[in-house]
């Protein structure tokens, strides 16, 4: 989330880099440029030798790490803490924060920086690529327009043209000039919609697994132009907001079960053969941190973890979940009371993204469970302070993603310009059309939030007989058709898979008539439900 202040306590705030080094001292990678350019500075100053089991501290210089020199009234040092850990059989992996104002040292930040060194993956080269430059930039090219024309999302302020292809160009080369295998970033896929007039249920559907396919089908023709290839990690961020919205972990937790089922059904129709074209994470397994590891001396009590609001009191939570959200925010969230200011300020950028999931939450909360029987006032209220926390979350969880994954490719479900570092994807590919009515009147809908891309959990597949796309719709507007007399429509739950959909139809989804064996044997097709629509004014009924 471009634009949000940054100056704040937490690790995030004070962490000046992550590296790799040889045993020489030599390093490898280092995600400060600054202090790369700078490293015989920095090594001589730090003796680097063995790791050591715990942190150490020592007087970081600014020059160094800022690549600008100090004036007359800033000191040159600052004190910072360092910790190595043994990477892998040929590398140490080495994190540096500045140190607290208020102490020099304590546990919840060296349990901060091994939990960073531990999640943290880089893409390290391995050698170097052996084609020319030229080659190289041609498919570099043949990619960048091939994620331009499949799944790049368009804005009415899109950058791409004039910054954003030229930085994404680069995120991509950083892969193909070592002959790696290109990695990116989703953070999506929480859970359905708790709001009943949005969505079919609480499982995935037909919509996910036409999301999940046009991300296969995007590493499968990225592919065909570069051998190595590429995977998409989709870091689930439903624990991140789950109580904020009204749903409980445990609902999350089905989801992404059974996500995960579909997600390797299509893996294997798809015959991805251990190639791990898509993957899943979910918060804990960004942090690996669960209740049962994080006990005795290393207890949440003992680390001095701050607690979570929970703004809808009666909302499910699990300790896993909750202690990983308190890591979340403790170690990784913007700074509050800055935040606060912008908002007051009518910063536009915080304040159009405050307001967006006011919005949003205010729909939602009208119909869940949970806050439904709130009166309007309180719920607006209670909308308000929703968003504000979503946004300090949505925050941490980018600043998370930037930490442990830093030479990922970021994409996202949200409408960003494309300017980088973050792009917008549409999931639901060209093949799946959005709309505000049924049937069609072929009017765009736009997000109640002025936000979201559309997605799966946010709508409903809809197949209206005599067209040759799929929509995607709210479960209301299908109630509201058939209401109305407008359609016939019935929500099925397909035994047989994907052949029940037309043959056109079908055709436009790129999904491969094999995957119908695959899903079944696998249990996950039966939750791949979608609503089927006839128009009232054609010649037959159901």
């Amino acid at each position: 989330m471009e634009g949000l202040p940054m100056n704040g306590s937490s690790v995030y705030d004070r962490l000046v880099t992550v590296y790799s080094r040889r045993h020489d001292g030599y390093v490898v990678h280092c995600t400060n440029e600054a202090l790369r350019a700078n490293w015989p500075t920095f090594r001589a100053l730090t003796s680097l030798a063995t790791p050591h089991r715990t942190a150490k501290i020592f007087s970081l210089p600014f020059a160094a790490c800022s690549g600008s020199a100090t004036t007359g009234t800033s000191p040159s040092f600052a004190k910072a803490k360092l910790l190595e850990r043994q990477h892998n059989g040929s590398l140490i992996s080495g994190i540096i924060v500045r140190a607290n104002a208020f102490d020099s040292f304590d546990d919840l930040d060296e349990y901060f920086m091994d939990l960073i060194l531990r999640s943290t993956h880089t893409g390290i080269p391995l050698q170097e690529m052996t084609s020319n430059c030229q080659d190289n930039d041609r498919v570099v090219d043949e990619i960048v327009d091939l994620f331009d024309i499949t799944i790049r999302n368009l804005t009415p302020d899109d950058q791409w043209t004039a910054t954003g292809r030229e930085y994404f160009s680069r995120r991509v080369k950083h892969f193909t000039r070592h002959g790696m295998k290109l990695e990116f970033a989703l953070p999506a896929f929480p859970c359905k919609s708790s709001n009943p007039n949005k969505v079919g249920g609480n499982l995935p559907d037909l919509a996910e697994v036409i999301a999940l396919t046009t991300l296969h089908k995007f590493v499968i023709d990225i592919e065909r132009l570069y051998a190595p290839g590429a995977t998409v990690l989709i870091v689930s961020d439903g624990h991140v907001f789950s109580d904020c919205i009204g749903v409980d972990d445990a609902t999350v937790d089905n989801y992404g079960k059974h996500l995960s089922m579909m997600n390797d059904a299509l893996s294997t129709a798809f015959l991805d053969d251990g190639r791990q074209r898509v993957c899943l994470r979910s918060l804990p397994e960004m942090l690996q941190a669960s209740w049962d590891n994080l006990q005795g001396p290393l207890s949440a009590q003992q680390l001095g973890l701050d607690s979570i609001t929970h703004h809808i009191g009666q909302v499910g939570i699990n300790d896993n979940a909750e202690l990983c959200r308190r890591l979340l925010m403790q170690g990784f969230k913007a700074n509050t009371h800055k935040l606060r200011s912008s908002i007051a300020s009518h910063d536009p950028a915080i304040l159009r993204l405050y307001r967006g999931f006011s919005r949003f939450m205010l729909e939602d909360l009208e119909n869940n469970k949970y806050t439904q029987h709130l009166s309007k006032s309180q719920r607006r209220k209670l909308s308000s302070k929703v968003a504000f926390e979503m946004i300090e979350r949505n925050q941490a969880y980018s600043n998370l993603v930037e930490v442990v994954l830093p030479d990922h490719i970021r994409l996202s479900i949200h409408a960003h310009n494309n300017a980088g570092p973050k792009f917008g994807i549409n999931l639901m590919g060209r093949q799946v059309r959005a709309t505000n009515s049924l049937p069609p009147d072929g009017s765009q809908p736009e997000s109640c939030d002025f936000l979201h891309v559309p997605t799966p959990w946010h709508g409903c597949i809809v197949e209206v007989a005599g067209h040759d796309h799929l929509y995607l719709a709210k479960a209301e507007q299908v109630r509201a058709a058939v209401h109305d007399d407008k359609i016939l429509a019935a929500w099925v739950v397909p035994k047989m898979g994907i052949p029940m959909i037309g043959a056109t139809r079908r055709k436009n989804m790129q999904v491969p008539d094999e995957i119908t064996e695959h899903l079944s044997d696998s249990g996950a097709w039966p939750t791949a439900a979608y609503f089927i629509a006839i128009p009232t004014d054609m010649q037959y009924r159901i």
